[in-house]
């Protein structure tokens, strides 16, 4: 098992970064263990909701874990706002 550890530049797209980093280093199937950070703005898919939803503010990520890959990835992210909601 090989392990990685990238860091985001302030208002970069998780999403995209984590897609890319995985392109580059051609990851055929991957798995986040851990993150931490802050966001100013998520885009997330709630449970058993097909609309996405999108919350501006100020985030810490509380959570994310998923699966990464060339083909694809899936991720679940908790975040919570500034008066601890999450």
């Amino acid at each position: 098992m090989e392990n990685y550890t990238f860091r985001l530049s302030p208002g970069q797209d998780l999403f995209d970064a984590i897609e890319s980093f995985v392109l580059q280093n051609q990851i055929e199937a991957g798995c986040v263990l851990s993150g931490v950070g802050s966001l100013t703005q998520a885009v997330l898919r709630l449970a058993n909701r097909k609309a996405y939803k999108e919350y501006v503010s100020h985030f810490e990520i509380v959570a994310i874990t998923g699966t990464v890959s060339m083909h694809g990835s899936h991720l679940h992210m908790s975040i919570s706002d500034g008066d601890g909601v999450t």
